[in-house]
């Protein structure tokens, strides 16, 4: 966990970056609603990827901590 912490402003960086790339017309805006479904959506999937064993649960738990 301290790799993460120590590389996190990199990693935002990339993020930012890739962010800024995406044209406008291709955000889409949505209601806090429709967040939440997205979100539980997301988490679901995290889920079933995790349960499938694609998903290392110690990365699932690391980035549930990075996210929070």
């Amino acid at each position: 966990m301290a790799v993460v912490a120590e590389r996190f402003d990199e990693a935002l960086r990339i993020v930012e970056r890739a962010e800024a790339a995406v044209p406008a017309s291709s955000w889409i805006a949505l209601s806090p609603e429709r967040r939440v479904e997205f979100d539980e959506l997301f988490l679901d999937v995290r889920v079933q990827i995790r349960d499938r064993q694609a998903y290392d649960p110690r990365m699932l738990a690391a980035l549930r901590k990075i996210r929070c």
